[in-house]
């Protein structure tokens, strides 16, 4: 895969998380204002859809996969390495692969993790300002017994592409390696964000 891509127009190139799947999301919604909660409960889905949408028309290319298929063959779990900004190329690829997530104990969080299981994705809420330690020691627990766990290392809010330390002691505390994947694209766009959100266009190519 390619080490720094993201755009590969311009060469330009996801927290950590896995829980079991009967996790309940520690967020409530009870006394947010009408319009966030009508956001929390539609926005998921209508995003979901285009980002299928746009996964259904792009080809796909994987390089490096070999190293993902020797661990799952060896039925060892792993750590995935992202960057946030690839969140809507990356999402609809480990929905194939029964991957976790680690969402931010924020409204935004809350919506990450209702986005993410549009895609079958469960996540646990966390970060590494809030609720980050309790995140970090559950997944500590859980790690020998899921398949994988995935992280923004960059993620909530950057700055764009500077990992975090919560990979390196994660994969330290728990004794699983690290799988870092980039993900391309040949047609996008970006939006203004913190880490410039690459949103893919149709009929181009995911590189993986």
């Amino acid at each position: 895969m390619p080490a720094n891509a993201c755009d590969l127009s311009d060469r330009e190139g996801f927290g950590t998380g896995i829980v079991a799947a009967n996790t309940p999301i520690r967020y409530s919604s009870a006394e947010l204002p009408f319009k966030k909660r009508f956001i929390l409960r539609v926005a998921p889905f209508v995003a979901s859809c285009l980002i299928r949408s746009l996964y259904a028309t792009n080809r796909k290319v994987e390089t490096g996969v070999e190293h993902w298929t020797a661990l799952e063959e060896a039925h060892q779990p792993f750590l995935i390495a992202i960057w946030h900004e690839t969140i809507a190329m990356a999402v609809p690829r480990f929905g194939e692969s029964r991957i976790h997530a680690l969402t931010s104990m924020s409204y935004d969080g809350a919506l990450a993790a209702a986005f993410l299981a549009q895609f079958g994705l469960d996540s646990i809420r966390g970060s590494s300002s809030k609720g980050g330690r309790a995140a970090l020691a559950e997944m500590v627990e859980q790690a020998q017994n899921v398949k994988a766990l995935a992280m923004t290392i960059d993620g909530p809010r950057g700055p764009r592409r500077i990992a975090k330390r919560g990979m390196a002691s994660l994969s330290q505390r728990a004794g699983v390696p690290v799988v870092p994947i980039a993900s391309g694209v040949t047609k996008s766009i970006r939006l203004g964000s913190w880490d410039r959100t690459v949103i893919p266009k149709p009929f181009g190519t995911y590189v993986y």
